[in-house]
């Protein structure tokens, strides 16, 4: 018993480490990705963005390559045009024509621009930081510069007509871009590993839970297979015996040969009996019978199954007492509430003995308590022993193996009081009291008292 638990506490926590382990592996390997991609290719992709978005602007450039096309009659669409441009990816643009005449410059242009343009075109530039020639064509030359501005993505060369131009873009520190986006990425990543270590747990204790319930419906159904298993051995065996008796002629007079039949068509109804129990007790454990929800009267299904079940208190010299109104209505499953009465009457009648006092009854009552009405069952007899009056709801225990043997009994009838109870979550229980035991059940009581 103790082994099984230490396996299902190291399975829970096996699952669960699993899960936390695998989760806190992904976010850990994303976050780290996102650094070394940051790192290692955000500036060379920033400088490609950067590149495309120059080479866009020179191919709208290359639409009013002419000097007509700045002209006083046709200027106003090309300038409307390179404002534009300008002003839609930050880059400032410098145009002249052939004899070094501005014929366009950008808001944002300033002197420094003019002044490298006509260094570019006289092939006298001034000093520059650094120079990286990224690309060079008949048409242009694509490089990236750093000056007392700052680093800036360049463009310069002609256009048809002797028409030059430049182009340029700031270049943002792109390391400390990407340090601050690295920082970014490792805060938020700190709180998405916590958040969905929270939601890693919530989901492990409710998978959890299902796998639990998977295991306890799976021993379940195993102790029951073997339990059923074991009781219907005797039976099955006896009348087997008895049965190949006849079939050999062990015995040729009418009265052996009567006593084999009953004794087979006994443990016949024993069996059947037994087998419904069975079945009325996996449906009500693995919650294939729904309890209803109806108003009924409880003291004339009470009558009716007294009526009934009168033969058997008769049989067994065995006095009947009643103690309930008329008419006593509570809400829930009649024929539930019946299977529960006729296992505590059952039992009752199984295990009643004279008291004391010679007295040898069995008293049914109905009492309530505020919302709940309880129906009793005593009778007289020995007291179940004290360390017995747990176990009674466990599915096929015995207080007496012997006895129960004798009347027929399988030990499921206590287990099927329980499952009823439980699954409309009312109470059930046994106490001994002077001279006998008292079996007791609630119910809702009804609107319609």
């Amino acid at each position: 018993m103790k082994s099984n638990r230490v396996k299902k506490l190291k399975k829970k926590i096996s699952i669960r480490a699993q899960l936390a382990l695998t989760f806190i592996g992904l976010m850990t390997g994303v976050i780290v990705l996102c650094l070394v991609c940051n790192k290692l290719f955000l500036s060379e992709y920033y400088t490609y963005a950067k590149k495309n978005i120059i080479k866009s602007a020179y191919e709208e450039l290359l639409k009013t390559s002419t000097t007509e096309s700045f002209s006083e009659n046709a200027g106003k669409p090309v300038v409307d045009s390179l404002n534009k441009l300008a002003m839609t990816y930050n880059i400032s643009i410098m145009v002249l024509d052939s004899d070094s005449e501005s014929l366009y410059t950008s808001v944002n242009a300033n002197r420094e621009l003019a002044m490298e343009l006509v260094g570019f075109i006289l092939n006298v530039e001034p000093p520059l930081d650094k120079e990286d020639e990224i690309e060079k064509t008949e048409k242009y030359t694509l490089r990236r510069i750093r000056n007392q501005s700052g680093e800036s993505l360049e463009m310069l060369g002609y256009l048809d007509d002797g028409v030059s131009f430049i182009m340029r873009t700031p270049m943002e520190s792109i390391r400390e871009s990407a340090n601050y986006a690295n920082k970014f990425f490792l805060y938020i990543g700190l709180i998405g590993t916590v958040c969905g270590g929270v939601v890693i747990l919530l989901a492990a204790n409710s998978l959890q839970k299902d796998l639990d319930r998977r295991d306890a419906q799976d021993e379940m159904r195993q102790d029951f297979i073997a339990n059923v298993s074991h009781e219907l051995k005797t039976p099955i065996a006896l009348i087997q015996g008895y049965a190949e008796g006849l079939k050999e002629g062990i015995t040729d007079d009418q009265e052996s040969r009567d006593y084999y039949l009953d004794v087979i068509i006994d443990e016949s109804d024993k069996m059947s009996n037994m087998v419904k129990k069975f079945l009325t007790l996996n449906q009500l454990e693995f919650g294939v019978e729904k309890p209803a929800k109806e108003d009924f009267d409880i003291a004339a299904m009470i009558k009716g199954f007294l009526q009934q079940a009168s033969i058997l208190t008769d049989n067994n010299g065995i006095a009947l007492k009643t103690d309930f109104p008329e008419s006593t209505y509570v809400c829930g499953d009649a024929y539930l509430a019946e299977e529960v009465l006729t296992n505590y009457f059952s039992n009752a009648v199984n295990h009643c003995a004279a008291n004391a006092g010679g007295e040898k009854f069995i008293e049914l009552k109905l009492s309530s308590n505020k919302d709940k009405i309880r129906i009793s069952v005593f009778n007289t007899g020995e007291n179940i022993p004290k360390e017995s009056l747990d176990k009674l709801w466990e599915k096929f225990y015995k207080v007496d193996k012997a006895r129960t043997r004798e009347y027929g009994g399988s030990g499921v009838g206590l287990s099927i009081v329980k499952a009823v109870q439980d699954s409309i979550g009312e109470g059930y229980g046994a106490e001994n009291r002077p001279g006998g035991v008292l079996f007791w059940y609630e119910l809702s009581a009804s609107d319609m008292q």
